[in-house]
């Protein structure tokens, strides 16, 4: 289990500066006779019907699967929902249309921009309709969400505060006992989606090695039960932990694709998935032979509005972008 005491460390400051879905095989009902599996087959897939993720705790574990993993949000709505309309994951009213595509938003909805409640609604609506559609929709914690659980509010635009009607009201509502502190309280830090691991900043071997249902454990209990002050002395939510580490994002390749792949081992994962890193050409960074991607591309208007989503089908990685998709890797 990760360490409980460690000395004080404050949270570090960050450098500030589509088309439908691809086809996939879906899963045959179980019919007999070649002709009517043939024609189920190709049905299925003329309406983009997917198969049905098995819903874990943190793995999801069945093929073929559309994955669409999307970056930092930091309190823009209006951009954050044009990528999900670009990804065909929600419409213009911001209702999900992507049937049984799992979701994954790496953390980092809150700061920097005024949409706040806006974007958790969106969050909260979104995953009571995936899970209507047979799909599912994993929100994980990045580090600006426990940086408002610590009441540290370095980076909270006076209309965000205005929105919750005032920095005592929005304290209760990030606080243990209130409506979004409850909510937020609840995800996970790290996700495993067949083989890939998600997570906001990178997940060191150090940290691997306890493995993401311990991970997950932990980082609730803590969150769930220490007080804002306490939390600062937490060394999973410290500058190596898996909410701020940047160095498969920045670190020479040389020396950290074997960090990378002694993490991956010790998943038993193929990539990894990260935000955090703005990336502020707006494009999707893949390093160390497609082992790992860093899908922050600076959504919000702060980093210049820029617009992508990953898709994720089996082996085949592709940037979707505005009017475009881009093949990582096939």
């Amino acid at each position: 289990m990760p360490p409980r005491k460690a000395p004080r460390s404050n949270p570090q400051p960050r450098p500030t500066p589509v088309p439908p879905p691809s086809k996939l095989r879906p899963i045959l009902l179980l019919l007999t006779g070649g002709f009517l599996a043939y024609l189920t087959s190709h049905l299925l897939a003329h309406f983009n019907v997917f198969p049905v993720p098995i819903a874990l705790h943190d793995s999801i574990q069945k093929e073929p699967l559309r994955i669409v993993a999307v970056g930092d949000l930091h309190g823009d709505y209006a951009n954050a929902l044009a990528v999900l309309r670009m990804a065909g994951i929600a419409n213009r009213k911001g209702e999900w249309v992507a049937g049984r595509t799992v979701f994954v938003q790496t953390g980092d909805i809150v700061d920097r921009g005024p949409d706040t409640i806006r974007l958790y609604k969106l969050m909260q609506n979104l995953s009571e309709q995936a899970v209507t559609a047979g799909g599912k929709v994993i929100p994980l914690l990045g580090n600006h969400e426990v940086m408002n659980m610590m009441e540290d509010y370095r980076y909270v635009t006076p209309e965000d505060i205005e929105s919750f009607g005032g920095l005592e009201q929005r304290k209760r509502d990030w606080g243990r006992e209130g409506w979004l502190g409850k909510y937020l309280r609840t995800w996970d830090i790290v996700a495993n989606v067949n083989g890939t691991i998600f997570l906001h900043g990178g997940l060191h071997p150090k940290w691997a090695h306890y493995g993401i249902p311990t991970l997950n454990t932990e980082s609730q209990t803590y969150l769930q039960t220490l007080p804002p002050s306490k939390l600062y002395h937490v060394p999973l939510f410290g500058g190596d932990g898996p909410l701020w580490y940047r160095g498969y994002a920045q670190d020479d390749e040389r020396v950290v694709c074997k960090t990378l792949e002694n993490a991956l081992n010790a998943l038993k994962a193929h990539r990894m998935v990260i935000g955090h890193t703005p990336q502020l050409r707006g494009e999707i960074l893949s390093r160390c032979k497609n082992q790992v991607l860093v899908i922050d591309v600076g959504i919000s208007s702060v980093y210049g509005g820029n617009r992508a989503a990953l898709e994720i089908v089996g082996d085949r990685l592709v940037g979707v972008y505005e009017g475009r998709r881009e093949v990582i890797a096939e």
